[in-house]
């Protein structure tokens, strides 16, 4: 058994993730901006799932999380920053500012959750 911490995991990749890795007895913390989805596990895995709302974008709502987490599980063995933003229009139709917030989630959350 594991105690996992996930960024990102309220659909998706993340979801079913999260819901394999309770269904293998690991204990997970989850952060996200959203939590409805996630949530709905929460009955089943009550003792072992952990739901905080963070974003990956502030490095003290990261924190925050993490720290909830360790409280809860004592310490992570495993992160995962599964957070992201896709964007799929062609390069000129897309605006500077789209990169950005996807640099700012993709690859600075990730950076975030290292530190």
């Amino acid at each position: 058994m594991a105690d996992i911490l996930i960024i990102g995991a309220d659909q998706g990749i993340g979801y079913y993730l999260t819901e394999s890795l309770l269904e293998s007895g690991n204990r997970v913390a989850v952060l996200d901006i959203r939590t409805d989805h996630i949530e709905q596990l929460q009955p089943k895995y009550r003792n072992n799932l952990l739901v905080t709302k963070a974003d990956s974008t502030d490095s003290n709502s990261v924190q925050e999380g993490v720290r909830k987490a360790l409280e809860c599980f004592e310490s992570i063995d495993i992160a995962i920053h599964n957070a992201c933003i896709c964007t799929f229009d062609s390069e000129p139709e897309t605006d500077l500012d789209v990169y950005r917030q996807v640099m700012d989630v993709n690859y600075y959350g990730a950076l975030r959750l290292a530190k």
